[in-house]
């Protein structure tokens, strides 16, 4: 009993303590606590990015190490080197492939024969306001208000280059230091807590691990399908590839991200009027049929993946319920945005973890 008296204290304290928090940032929007969580977030963001690919190299440098009896410093740098180089290459591919193939696309959606053609559309559905309503707020659309303030701007372009220049260096230590880590971690927690912390952190790491090697196999798995689907549908290899790489990429969202993923195609192929399936006249379908192809293959691909594909790469430790990922999606998401969006899946896992060696704490057994 004095334990649950103890815990249901410390859960009042911290939700005082937020209701304190929200009432300074309510009433006193520049209170030093605001700031201290602002340079928190500065100094954090570089880490947590410098930690997400920590998990991606490790194992690469790890294996130069032990296997090809290369020195660990240089290990490091041949691993900082080819994954700066493909960071590069795929930042040329976004902006050069992806900005002259979306400026075709954007060309070919804003040509007032297709427009007309929505219209009309809409109009035989007797959606025309909803045609109206699409056209006012893109004619009265404030781009200030998607990029904010000038001094929010450069304020943030100035988070973006410190960031740029922080993750490389605390990269270099985090690999440096990787073998210690744990020995560090151990000598400043308490004796008595070790029993109980340690077992969690490995764990937790151990769902982080299972996560992000699920995902990008599943991101490279999308991505070489759907290139395969859309040139068997026909479309130009250019949209084939800028397609496949969006839904790909969108696939950091969870369940969402891929849905989204299939809208641009199915706007391309309504423009385009169909396509010709394998690049043949004679099998010319129109964009109705097309689409509802696309969208059944997706569907399948989707089940194939979530049911399939991911259990049998992120093995027992990132099973989660589907419910329970989709409460930590909003959860995470309204409190850190995208971030909590994309990480919902390692920190909801983490939670679990820290959950399940709770209940198997003295909190829970019997005297």
């Amino acid at each position: 009993m004095k334990n649950t008296i103890k815990t249901l204290l410390i859960i009042l304290l911290v939700l005082v303590s937020l209701l304190i928090f929200h009432a300074l940032n309510t009433y006193f929007p520049s209170n030093i606590i605001s700031k201290v969580f602002g340079a928190l977030k500065l100094v954090l963001t570089p880490i947590l990015i410098s930690l997400i690919i920590l998990y991606l190299i490790n194992p690469f440098t790890k294996r130069l190490v032990k296997k090809h009896k290369v020195n660990k410093k240089v290990a490091i740098a041949i691993s900082l080197v080819l994954f700066l180089l493909v960071v590069i290459a795929l930042l040329f591919f976004i902006i050069y492939f992806s900005y002259t193939q979306g400026v075709l696309l954007y060309e070919q959606l804003t040509d007032p024969v297709f427009l007309e053609e929505v219209r009309l559309f809409l109009e035989k559905y007797n959606l025309g306001s909803v045609y109206v309503m699409i056209n006012d707020y893109i004619e009265n659309f404030d781009i200030t208000l998607f990029f904010g303030s000038l001094p929010s701007l450069v304020s943030l372009i100035a988070q973006t280059v410190m960031t740029i220049i922080l993750v490389p260096i605390f990269l270099w230590h985090m690999l440096s230091i990787d073998e210690t880590i744990e020995l560090t971690i151990k000598d400043n927690i308490p004796s008595k807590w070790q029993k109980n912390v340690i077992p969690i952190l490995n764990d937790s790491n151990d769902v982080v691990v299972a996560y992000f090697r699920s995902k990008i196999l599943s991101m490279i798995f999308l991505f070489v399908i759907f290139v395969v689907v859309y040139l068997l549908l026909g479309l130009p290899v250019g949209y084939a590839f800028l397609f496949a790489f969006l839904i790909a990429i969108l696939d950091l969202i969870p369940y969402v991200g891929p849905t989204f993923g299939i809208v641009v195609p199915v706007i391309y192929l309504f423009a385009a009027n169909g396509s010709n399936i394998l690049y043949n006249q004679a099998w010319h379908l129109n964009s109705l049929t097309v689409i509802i192809i696309l969208i059944t293959i997706n569907i399948a691909v989707q089940f194939i993946q979530g049911n399939i594909i991911v259990p049998a790469l992120s093995g027992k430790e990132m099973k989660i319920n589907s419910a329970l990922i989709l409460g930590f999606m909003l959860f995470f998401g309204y409190i850190l945005g995208v971030w909590g969006i994309i990480l919902s899946i390692p920190l909801g896992g983490i939670i679990i973890v820290i959950w399940k060696h709770f209940k198997q704490s003295s909190l829970f057994k019997d005297e």
